[in-house]
């Protein structure tokens, strides 16, 4: 269901659009952690980080949380590691558990992605599968500095496909002046054709503070953190501007639809809980007691709801699963669920999309409280056909069925080279025929009732209404 995946990781390591915002990087980045718009980031404390020092310089942190691997050099970040799963690996270490779904006498990557979409597997099993060490390895982003200044000057994250493998000739990268982000560039794959787009967003300064962003709508929603970014209302490209303290004070489309900040209100802690804008577009926000993102309303100006998630975390931050009620959805099938050869339509509900994260790769969606229902196809008024074979009954299912040899409809008899299997659905016989029928076990026999199109295939079902030919006065009654 996941309709468009791509491994962004400069957006992801700055944050996440639609869910808590981290500023994991410490204080000990300087001015890295302005990158993230002050009061749209929030910093939390359920966050985990393990510090390496040696001899009192530190070398290494990992944000447990995210997954998030910093190595220094001389106290300056150097290189920063993304944990994802990998799924050539996951392929190569728990083949056992995948198994060769496609057919082709190989387990890999796609394998993988088959496995993960199978909704008959447990999706617990889904995600200690991909958590396994052996299973994971990092995405990494390179860190340099101006020689002369040396403030920050770029950024680059090498770009990997759906299952894990480096594209090459692609790379994200972030660009800075001054130390300041001025341009963020992002490649992006569509899950559904595997295409690949670039995106791309720039930066303006005023008075040595963030100005404006102008850009890809959606990869502005992830680097600036500004809900109720959507091509719906403001289209591919827009701008977003900013006050002092970081938050939007407008939005400015890409046809000169625009909405500026009204109100913003926040918890007792600083957290935001609303931001209203002029054109009527609302954002609402709910945190847990660690402080962190759980619940999120983007409303439209109509008043329709244009996201809405719900966000769960395990005890040390990390995101476990992120619930998008607004994909509740409906959809009708025609199966054939009683195997007699008849259309039956099956109808499926559902609450919303729930995206289960690895860290900070989805990985796999479901449907959230899927509800089905189904509606039999009617049998034939008339009955038809009749039919002769040896009853059997299978006490494991608790099923009659016959091997029939013969069998008449109004087109006439039609006797059989091979026998064909047909079973027997005794819910609308009366006590008289059910009795004989339980008493024929292993005997030939003639009864009469309904069937698919008043014919009979092998699987087929026979809806029994009688014993004899019923009106069936050609059918043989030579046994």
């Amino acid at each position: 269901m996941m309709k468009k995946v791509g491994i962004m990781i400069i957006a992801i390591c700055i944050l996440l659009a639609g869910s808590n915002a981290y500023a994991f990087l410490d204080s000990f980045l300087d001015g890295v952690s302005s990158w993230i718009s002050n009061g749209i980031a929030e910093a939390t404390n359920a966050v985990v980080r393990v510090v390496n020092y040696i001899n009192g310089f530190r070398t290494s942190m990992f944000d447990a949380a995210n997954g998030i691997l910093v190595r220094f050099a001389n106290g300056v970040p150097i290189e920063r590691g993304q944990l994802m799963p990998d799924y050539n690996l996951v392929a190569q270490n728990s083949g056992d558990v995948i198994g060769d779904r496609d057919g082709d006498g190989d387990i890999d990557a796609d394998d993988v992605q088959d496995w993960l979409e199978d909704d008959g597997v447990d999706n617990q099993t889904k995600l200690d599968t991909l958590m396994n060490p052996n299973n994971l390895r990092y995405v990494w982003t390179q860190i340099e500095y101006d020689d002369t200044t040396g403030a920050i000057s770029r950024e680059i994250s090498e770009v990997n496909d759906r299952n894990g493998n480096v594209v090459d000739g692609m790379q994200d990268v972030v660009e800075y002046t001054n130390g300041r982000r001025t341009r963020v560039t992002a490649w992006v794959q569509d899950g559904d054709t595997g295409e690949w787009q670039q995106r791309e967003v720039t930066f303006q300064y005023q008075d040595g503070r963030l100005a404006s962003a102008t850009g890809n709508t959606d990869l502005l929603a992830q680097v600036t953190g500004v809900p109720g970014l959507t091509t719906d209302l403001f289209g591919a490209t827009c701008t977003v501007a900013f006050d002092a303290s970081g938050l939007p004070t407008s939005i400015t489309g890409q046809d000169g639809d625009s909405a500026t900040l009204t109100n913003v209100t926040r918890d007792d802690m600083g957290r935001i809980t609303s931001i209203q804008f002029s054109n009527g577009l609302r954002v609402e926000r709910d945190y847990n007691s660690a402080g962190l993102l759980i619940h999120e309303r983007v409303t439209n100006p109509d008043g329709t709801v244009a996201s809405e998630t719900v966000t769960a975390y395990a005890e040390n931050g990390r995101r476990i699963y992120q619930d998008d009620r607004t994909q509740a959805g409906e959809e009708t099938t025609e199966e054939d669920r009683n195997g007699d050869g008849r259309t039956d339509q099956v109808t499926t509900t559902w609450d919303g999309i729930r995206t289960f994260f690895i860290y900070n790769s989805p990985v796999f969606s479901t449907r959230i409280n899927p509800v089905e229902s189904v509606q039999l196809a009617e049998p034939p008024s008339d009955p038809d056909p009749a039919v002769t074979g040896t009853l059997f009954y299978d006490a494991d299912t608790d099923t009659y069925y016959m091997e029939v040899e013969v069998w008449t409809n109004f087109d006439g008899v039609n006797r059989l080279e091979e026998p064909i299997t047909v079973y027997l659905d005794l819910s609308k016989a009366d006590d008289e025929t059910k009795e004989a029928i339980a008493n024929s076990v292993g005997q030939k026999m003639i009864i009469h009732g309904n069937s698919e199109g008043g014919v009979l295939e092998d699987g087929y079902t026979l809806e029994v209404l009688g014993l004899g030919v019923g009106p069936f006065e050609e059918h043989p009654l030579d046994l």
